[in-house]
């Protein structure tokens, strides 16, 4: 059931980025009133992609009676490769700015954290570990 704590996580990152998008961007990205002006939108627009396919198909999985698990193991899948991606991207462009450096090692440490979390799933779900079978 560890997999429920993303959920809370997912939603508020949802409710960050929709209800206060420039605070986030400025903490995330700094940057100039122009360049978040233009960043708004397309941040809102992520966050309906964030609470759709993570959010709500996890409440989805979770809540089903019967765990499917190989659509599971495919879900767990995809979030892995945005956890790598997550990490290769904010290792490969790390900030100047202390804060924000701050933030992208933040950031990969929780990816990095979750993209365990799934390989361990993963591995466990692939040997036929019954203790997997829930998430």
């Amino acid at each position: 059931m560890l997999f429920w704590i993303e959920v809370p996580l997912s939603l508020g990152a949802v409710a960050y980025w929709t209800f206060a998008p420039t605070t986030f961007l400025e903490q995330a990205i700094g940057g100039s009133d122009q360049l978040k002006a233009h960043a708004v939108p397309v941040l809102r627009g992520y966050a309906g992609v964030v609470f759709s396919m993570v959010a709500w198909l996890y409440v989805r999985f979770l809540c089903e009676r019967r765990l499917d698990v190989r659509s599971f193991c495919l879900f767990q899948e995809a979030l892995l490769i945005g956890d790598v991606w997550i990490v290769a991207t904010q290792a490969t462009h790390m900030p100047v700015d202390a804060a924000l450096r701050s933030n992208a090692w933040l950031t990969c440490a929780l990816a990095g954290f979750w993209g365990i979390v799934r390989l361990a799933y993963l591995v466990g779900a692939k040997w036929g570990r019954s203790d997997h079978a829930r998430g």
